[in-house]
């Protein structure tokens, strides 16, 4: 049995319970959230005092870069859906920043690594919870940016 299913048993609020506890957040933090869930991600939040909660679409300027401290992914995406999520909004995560993606089956994981290698980020922890909402959470270096030649 892979632990995995097509079905993501664990409420919003439930997982954004479980996400504060891995990412170590705190209601100062600054926290992005992104997928399908991510609304009732964000009223939970609010609900559990952080204040700078924000919907993350795409980094789309330099003054969207690096907005927030922990960026969390919510709902049941499709492993394609899940790679283009992270590589539309990662770029919003501070240098050091937490990812949090949940996974709804065995190819997810792949893509999450393979959207952030694409971007040149490095993962410097990652924290797996195997519970109902199968969150990881990722520890990110942003890439270093690459000097001109001259």
């Amino acid at each position: 049995m892979s632990g995995f299913s097509n079905d993501v048993l664990a409420s919003p609020g439930q997982l954004v319970d479980r996400a504060i506890e891995l990412s170590i957040a705190h209601p100062g933090d600054g926290v992005c959230v992104a997928g399908p869930h991510g609304l009732a991600a964000m009223v939970a939040l609010i609900e559990r005092d952080f204040e700078r909660v924000e919907c993350a679409h795409h980094a789309t300027c330099a003054g969207a870069d690096e907005t927030c401290d922990v960026l969390m992914m919510v709902g049941p995406m499709t492993a394609q859906d899940l790679a283009t999520t992270v590589r539309r909004t990662v770029p919003m995560l501070r240098d050091g920043g937490v990812l949090l993606t949940q996974l709804g089956r065995p190819g997810d994981g792949a893509a999450v690594r393979n959207a952030l290698a694409a971007l040149r980020y490095s993962v410097a922890g990652v924290l797996i919870d195997r519970g109902e909402g199968r969150l990881v959470a990722y520890t990110l270096k942003r890439p270093t940016p690459l000097r001109k030649a001259g």
